[in-house]
């Protein structure tokens, strides 16, 4: 990677942490798509829960791909996978 894909990558990063903390856009996110947003994880029993059943997993994947698109600015969604460990 260049250092020019390296700010990219940072750029896109500080983007999509915002665009997740923005109360508009995650409103159109679950308008567009019916995904409901799921609660933020209380303790680490919540957290451990949303890990176990892949929700959070699902959840990612889904609001990175629309992100890409209505947000970033991508021409076509990219596919994102989350490593689920």
């Amino acid at each position: 990677m260049s250092a020019s894909d390296d700010l990219l990558w940072l750029a896109w990063r500080d983007c999509l942490l915002w665009a997740v903390s923005d109360d508009a856009i995650m409103e159109a996110f679950q308008r567009e798509t019916k995904t409901p947003v799921p609660e933020r994880a209380r303790n680490g029993l919540d957290a451990l829960i949303g890990k176990a059943t892949g929700w959070d997993a699902a959840f990612a994947e889904a609001f990175v791909a629309w992100f890409n698109v209505h947000v970033w600015g991508d021409e076509v969604p990219v596919r994102v996978t989350v490593e689920r460990r």
